[in-house]
């Protein structure tokens, strides 16, 4: 005991030296935290644009609740949202168009070894995405409607992703963008984990993220890369390692890629700006000066109006200026003499216009000061979260342009990957829907995506900066790293069908899958196999290869992919199997009560 205190006394003393890494250890006790946050260069500014400073510190210091959403689109939601309420889930009220749930216990922390498991069953098995509530709500600020192409620029690691194709699911589809190829692997995981066939997966700067056919995107969310100035909750280096250059330094990167936003969407099209920091330079500043660039964009007024007046706070139409120290200054020539200080992120207040040459449109300068205000604020205090900024900017409607010849002819450097398919072939018992699905080969997959893909964006031509023309019937210039989702694969010369495919359409599949009762799917689920002369006479003439089989329950039915062989095994994943059992065992203690 004695060691211990020492060696905490022995933090304490040293935190100057303490590298941000060794901060943030799990170990790290809460008073030693705090001890290290209070003197932070990061508390120092929040005491210079927040009113109520010390009850914003008391929640930054603690530790985030653990926090999910629920996947509606699976047919087992109604068990899944029970299941999470029995281990104390909240609903949370002010997200009404999703399932979110906050959890009794810290993010990380779950009170025993079987609520932990069942978390991880349920995550893993894409029947939940743990992620925290902030994190949730740039996605409920568009305003969806049917078969709408929208891009997630900056993806991974893909939790904001699945939240948009859960709303677009059945008819439209995601774009998301990631350029980090080691954040890749996780972006795509995330998007198999949650068996959704209207996510495409794309590797670009989004800087220079390449044009799709018009008219564009209906809506683009930029989750712009940031200092996570609000992550204190979750990131506790962040006391740390923040200093005021910081958010000067991404200034440049976040107006860049919002920039090259505007410019791929649709005239009344929706770009949903946000970040998690509270640092105004990378949210109000960075919206500000967007502004002054893009004058066929208004922030929309209406996105408070989303919500409850209680959960947010308003954005900032001012903020001031701090030196290295976070001390206010009094002279912007000083300021702007400072590391990483510009013109262009000065608060639009009269008395910058002349020093920053704002003069030439000073009425537009007002209704950017005015407009800020209708962004939105969420902090840590308010709704026992994390931090985070958003803004909502609507690109006007314009007169429709004229068609233009193009420049020239441009051939793709490399074919596409993804090969069309017009039908399936006539082999496969699958309930085509071409109104509404797509079909596309790669390699060894046969893969599935919403018709959108095809009339949107692969049949259109589209065009470069140059006017220059891609040939049709081309994703080019996308760059796709992954599309949609795979339904069959060969394997040894054997079409099989893909688990995942059956859990976005269960409907599709009555009809060809064969029925088993309660006890063979619970046998074939616990032991991983049944010979086959324990099968039903049904199972006799059944030829060898890939099957369905389904077990109907009062609340939904239950699918197993399966393959008869020389036995006859599941063709699902472990943690799949576990939660399928799970599930009946569950039905038949309901059914015996």
């Amino acid at each position: 005991m004695w060691k211990g205190c020492k060696f905490s006394l022995w933090r304490i003393q040293n935190r100057r030296t303490i590298p941000p890494r060794f901060v943030a250890q799990e170990n790290l006790v809460d008073d030693e935290l705090i001890f290290i946050a209070q003197d932070s260069l990061l508390a120092k500014y929040v005491r210079t644009i927040h009113n109520a400073p010390d009850e914003w510190f008391h929640y930054a210091t603690q530790r985030l609740p653990e926090a999910l959403r629920i996947h509606a689109s699976r047919s087992d939601a109604d068990w899944t949202v029970k299941t999470i309420e029995s281990l104390g889930g909240v609903r949370i009220s002010w997200l009404p168009n999703i399932m979110a749930y906050s959890m009794p216990f810290q993010r990380g922390k779950p009170p025993n070894e079987e609520v932990k498991e069942t978390l991880r069953l349920l995550h893993e098995t894409g029947r939940i995405t743990r992620q925290e509530i902030a994190s949730m709500v740039p996605t409920e600020c568009i305003d969806y409607h049917e078969d709408m192409v929208v891009l997630d620029m900056c993806a991974s690691p893909g939790s904001k992703t699945t939240q948009l194709a859960e709303h677009l699911f059945p008819s439209g589809v995601v774009i998301a963008n990631e350029p980090s190829s080691g954040r890749l692997n996780t972006l795509s995981s995330n998007r198999s984990r949650v068996s959704l066939y209207n996510i495409l997966i794309t590797k670009h700067d989004g800087r220079h993220f390449p044009n799709i056919p018009k008219p564009g995107f209906d809506a683009i969310l930029v989750d712009a890369p940031c200092t996570g100035s609000a992550t204190t909750r979750k990131n506790p280096d962040v006391w740390a390692s923040w200093s005021p250059t910081d958010g000067k330094s991404m200034f440049k990167l976040q107006l860049d890629i919002l920039s090259r936003a505007a410019s791929l969407l649709r005239d009344g099209g929706q770009l949903i700006y946000s970040t998690c920091s509270i640092d105004p330079i990378e949210n109000e500043a960075v919206v500000a000066e967007f502004m002054r660039m893009n004058k066929e964009f208004h922030i929309a007024e209406d996105l408070p109006t989303l919500f409850s007046s209680e959960v947010f706070s308003s954005g900032m139409s001012t903020w001031p200026l701090v030196d290295q120290s976070c001390e206010e200054v009094t002279s912007t020539g000083h300021w702007l003499n400072s590391r990483g200080s510009r013109v262009e992120m000065l608060p639009p207040l009269e008395e910058h216009f002349e020093l920053a040459k704002r003069n030439h449109d000073i009425e537009r300068e007002f209704q950017i000061q005015n407009s800020l205000q209708s962004c939105l604020r969420l902090w840590p205090q308010s709704q026992n979260t994390g931090g985070f900024f958003v803004a909502k900017l609507v690109k006007k409607q314009k007169n429709p342009i004229e068609h233009t010849e193009a420049s020239r002819q441009i051939q793709p450097r490399d074919a596409d990957e993804f090969s069309h398919l017009a039908s399936l072939p006539k082999h496969f018992e699958y309930p085509v829907d071409k109104n509404r699905e797509a079909f596309w080969t790669r390699g060894k997959k046969i893969l599935s995506t919403p018709k959108i893909v095809e009339t949107r964006l692969f049949s259109p031509s589209s065009r470069n900066s140059k006017n220059a023309e891609y040939p049709v019937n081309t994703f080019a210039p996308l760059r796709l790293i992954h599309m949609g989702s795979p339904i069959f694969v060969e394997k040894k010369e054997v079409w099989r069908l893909r688990h995942e495919s059956v859990l976005q359409f269960p409907y599709k599949y009555t009809e060809t899958a064969y029925d088993i009762p309660h006890e063979l799917a619970q046998l074939l689920l616990k032991e991983g196999q049944v010979e086959l002369d324990s099968l039903p006479s049904m199972f006799e003439e059944c030829p060898k290869g890939p099957l369905l089989l389904k077990v109907d329950t009062p609340r939904h039915t239950v699918f197993i992919s399966a393959w008869i062989g020389a036995k006859l095994t599941p063709m699902v994943g472990p943690a799949e199997q576990t939660v399928l059992l799970f599930q009946l065992e569950n039905v038949q203690l309901e059914e015996s009560a």
